[in-house]
């Protein structure tokens, strides 16, 4: 028995300075040092055990130890073609035949104003990853036009997204507009999801009812208003939003809270969540604006390199094609402009000019779907880069020189001490590079 190879369901990706092997059966990340990747890819690549011995020492003993005890590979007597799992998928059709991909979410802009004028809105020099958030679509701020979003609503439900997003500005500023279109979609595909990004502040008993009538979800943004303001107008403004949101619960309605803070302040973030402890949304995520070179902290709202990983058998092999965070997102602004997502600045079409469809049919969509991790200057020799969520918009920044890596990753590529996944039982400290551990 003198080579070694992984199982079908193990797959071994090397980073910069480290190694990790996807346990798809088990849906678990087991990690690799400098040295223990060199040695799996020597063994996986025809080296024979005794010829690696002569290279690694016994340290490729234990790590083959390892391996089997783990139930990821087994040894074989001479050299075998092995492969790993992937899933059977449909032949790919590129032209005016092939069926739409699945759409996850369409997001649709109903409007610009609003009710509040806030810095991060009103200033083009921030960048968001705040998609879930009531802030104003970038793009929507230097392309103007007479669009009606009820127009597109046709061609949009034939995409039959997942989940419809009205977006602003605030939408509910022209709620007459919005719950017609509302009352078209229900009765077109009674089924379909939709959700109301706004700040919350225009709500009323009326579009509370209606909104629960047609099982409508809301995503109320909120924000440090106190330090936007003023202590006074923002504390009066918090409590305008406490009143909206104990309206929803009197009536309960589903509603959803985003909290949007500028990059690194936790304590505004502190506020809205003490804020918060009292109300009983159905979920809280947290959205970070930045100013343009001006922070190079990691997002407080991103967890960093290696608690990322979240291992999932689907989304492993979609994002070794497309990116994880655009790909099944399309968003139209209330200018007409077709885009891969509201926050991003570069549009993939113009409708009616451009059918809902062709974006898909003249690749101009591809720049956006499948701008996968390998493409990516900060993330392509990382081993866990089908694994990681980023945000598409923070990713594009960061390749443009506008904003530092670290914004949404701190990992340098080799595995961090104090994880307890390593593979060796004993360290290999000695080698440049390697830590060891026990897995």
């Amino acid at each position: 028995m003198n080579y070694f190879r992984l199982f079908p369901d193990c797959i071994f990706l090397e980073g910069y300075k480290g190694g990790a092997i996807y346990f798809l059966s088990e849906n678990r990340v087991i990690d690799l040092s400098y040295e223990e990747k060199n040695m799996l890819r020597y063994l996986l690549n025809e080296g024979s055990i005794a010829a690696g011995e002569n290279i690694y020492g016994k340290e490729i003993k234990y790590l083959l130890t390892r391996l089997i005890q783990k139930k990821l590979g087994t040894l074989y007597p001479g050299r075998v073609a092995s492969d790993h799992y992937y899933p059977r998928c449909q032949w790919e059709m590129r032209g005016y035949l092939e069926e739409v991909p699945d759409i996850r979410e369409f997001f649709i802009q109903l409007n610009n104003d609003c009710t509040l004028e806030c810095q991060l809105c009103a200033d083009d020099r921030y960048i968001h990853n705040g998609c879930k958030s009531c802030a104003r679509w970038p793009l929507s701020r230097q392309v103007k036009g007479n669009f009606v979003p009820a127009t597109a609503l046709e061609d949009i439900l034939k995409l039959k997204p997942q989940r419809l997003i009205f977006a602003g500005g605030d939408p509910l500023l022209r709620w007459g507009e919005l719950i017609d279109m509302v009352q078209i979609i229900k009765e077109k595909i009674p089924e379909q999801k939709i959700q109301i990004n706004c700040n919350g502040l225009s709500l009323q008993e009326n579009i509370i009812e209606e909104g629960k009538a047609y099982n409508l979800d809301f995503s109320i943004t909120l924000i440090n208003y106190s330090k936007i303001f003023g202590s006074t107008e923002g504390e009066v403004l918090l409590q305008k939003i406490r009143d909206k949101l104990c309206l929803c619960e009197k009536y309960s309605l589903t509603y959803h809270v985003c909290i949007l803070i500028e990059a690194g302040d936790g304590r505004s973030l502190y506020i809205l969540q003490d804020f918060l402890e009292n109300q009983n949304p159905r979920s809280v995520v947290v959205a970070e604006s930045v100013r343009e070179k001006s922070y190079e902290s990691t997002l407080i709202s991103k967890r960093t390199s290696r608690d990322k990983v979240k291992p999932d058998l689907h989304g492993f092999f979609q994002n070794q094609k497309f990116h994880p965070c655009l790909n099944g997102r399309l968003a139209l602004d209330h200018a007409g402009q077709i885009l891969a997502c509201p926050m991003l600045r570069e549009s993939a079409g113009a409708y009616p000019g451009d059918n809902i469809k062709t974006p898909f049919r003249n690749g101009r969509l591809d720049v956006f779907w499948r701008s996968k991790k390998d493409n990516l200057q900060a993330c392509k020799d990382c081993q866990y880069r089908y694994l990681c969520r980023d945000c598409a918009v923070m990713e594009q920044a960061v390749e443009e020189g506008i904003l530092n890596k670290n914004i949404y990753c701190t990992f340098s590529g080799e595995s961090e001490e104090g994880r307890g996944n390593f593979l060796l039982r004993r360290s290999l400290s000695t080698t440049p590079g390697c830590r060891g551990g026990s897995l």
